[in-house]
């Protein structure tokens, strides 16, 4: 037991020493400039994907039948950030929010007209396109409607779900199959 006690000890002091050693690089000023230039980056390489997409959309929030939010299955930009405090959102849905801010409020592109958890659609799309990697959009839009169908109408149980949301790479406590799940109440 006191041998567990000292490897236990020893991890807190490589922790600490790795956390003070990380601390000092971000003062680096050189360490501050990569960091800003990563961010700028990220930001670029991310507007270029959703100017170069030819977006299939989702609604992925409902209000009520007037107010909706579409999101694209293929890039995953989705309205609903404008939701959102952007102080509160990651560097990904920052990045989207100023995207959509700066150039448009809606997404254009093909309208599926489906009522879907974004992070589902696009985890249909994307083993799609694993299995017919030169499909096309519209052959693509039938498939996954087909796959959300089965998703949805075909009954399984608890357990059936927790390994179909980990097969398609979903989070582990993930549960929002239906379209009820992404309708907002007020």
């Amino acid at each position: 037991m006191k041998e567990l006690d000292n490897e236990y000890t020893k991890m807190k002091e490589i922790r600490k020493k790795i956390k003070n050693e990380i601390k000092l690089l971000e003062e680096d000023k050189n360490v501050k400039k990569y960091i800003e230039l990563k961010k700028m980056l990220n930001y670029s390489l991310c507007n270029e994907q959703y100017d170069l997409c030819k977006h299939v959309l989702v609604y992925s929030k409902v209000y009520d039948d007037k107010n909706k939010r579409c999101g694209c299955i293929k890039c995953g930009l989705d309205e609903s950030v404008l939701d959102e405090n952007r102080d509160d959102l990651s560097l990904k849905n920052k990045i989207m929010y100023d995207y959509l801010k700066n150039h448009h409020s809606r997404i254009d592109g093909i309208n599926t007209g489906n009522k879907c958890d974004l992070s589902l659609a696009q985890a249909i799309y994307f083993k799609l396109k694993e299995v017919y990697p030169n499909i096309n959009d519209l052959t693509a839009i039938k498939y996954y409607e087909i796959a959300l169908d089965n998703i949805r109408n075909i009954d399984v149980s608890k357990k059936r779900k927790e390994s179909r949301a980990k097969r398609l790479s979903l989070k582990p406590n993930f549960n929002n199959w239906d379209a009820e799940d992404i309708c907002i109440k007020n």
